[in-house]
């Protein structure tokens, strides 16, 4: 059974509570936080704050992307080598590089299991930035000004 554990990322001076699922000592899912969960993982937390703060992550729970579609990992490779942080690039965009359907990119990355481990807030619609899962909207618009300040 995975530990479910409570981390807050600072972003822009705002505190967005997400929660970690954590199973034999990896990361394998970080999604929203659905109820008034206490328990925390500090050296999880430090990770993903080093993550969105532009220092490399010292994580201490690997991240388990074993459950990646073959079309997330491409993306998420993809998106490594080509998309640094401060960037972004549209569905539109990644779809054709990858030869793929924007749709097709849209629906991988609302099932990315490991959001700020595998940045899918740096993937925005051609009009607006678009979706994200991981704790809404206001948090994928402060991650990518927080990435553009740097």
């Amino acid at each position: 059974m995975a530990l479910r554990v409570r981390i807050d990322l600072r972003v822009k001076g705002r505190v967005f509570p997400v929660e970690a699922q954590i199973e034999d000592g990896v990361c394998i899912r970080i999604q929203t936080l659905k109820d008034d969960l206490t328990q925390r993982d500090s050296s999880l937390e430090r990770a993903l704050q080093d993550a969105i703060d532009g220092r490399t992550p010292k994580v201490e729970y690997p991240c388990d992307s074993s459950q990646l579609t073959p079309l997330q990992a491409r993306i998420f490779e993809y998106m490594d080598r080509e998309i640094p942080r401060g960037k972004t690039i549209t569905y539109g965009e990644l779809a054709k590089a990858l030869r793929t359907s924007p749709r097709g990119v849209a629906s991988a990355l609302a099932h990315n299991p490991l959001p700020l481990f595998y940045p899918c807030h740096r993937v925005v619609a051609s009009q607006g930035s678009g979706g994200y899962s991981l704790a809404g909207i206001e948090l994928k618009i402060a991650l990518l000004e927080s990435e553009m300040d740097r």
